[in-house]
């Protein structure tokens, strides 16, 4: 149910850097892309993948956990980097206000990369990552340098 979504976290960090920076955009869509791909690779084989093995109780399920495990990883990582590049945006925009927020937002990223989004700790990590990307944005309102919001 939720495989669609998953990969809509990295629309955050690719929207913040490549309204401030064109070339973090750049970077940040490309990690974004990666995040996509290997943490959608991850749920089909962790999720679709190993219940269906499972329904079957014809084994295999650790080796399906592993190969699941490993790309979660590239796309989990590929996930910190763009909330980092993002994050870095901010900060040239609108200086160290950004930096609470940037720092629960990339501890939540990494909280998703070894907890997933199990309870409890997976669960605060995506929690972590929507208030840190609200704390963010709205520091990027008030900071030194800042851009005002369009009123289009």
């Amino acid at each position: 149910m939720l495989l669609p979504l998953f990969p809509l976290l990295a629309v955050g960090p690719w929207l913040v850097a490549r309204s401030i920076e064109p070339v973090y955009g750049r970077i940040t869509l490309v990690l974004a892309y990666v995040y996509a791909c290997f943490y959608s690779a991850l749920d089909v084989l962790a999720g679709i993948a190993a219940g269906a093995l499972k329904y079957d109780r014809e084994g295999g399920l650790a080796t399906v956990f592993g190969y699941a495990s490993d790309l979660g990883q590239i796309g989990s990582i590929a996930y910190i980097g763009a909330t980092a590049a993002a994050a870095g945006c901010l900060l040239r925009v609108a200086g160290a206000w950004v930096l609470p927020g940037a720092a629960l937002a990339l501890l939540g990223a990494y909280g998703f990369m070894e907890n997933h989004v199990y309870p409890p700790w997976g669960v605060l990590s995506m929690l972590a990552i929507a208030v840190g990307w609200a704390l963010m944005l709205t520091a990027a309102g008030r900071g030194p340098g800042a851009r005002a919001p369009s009123r289009s």
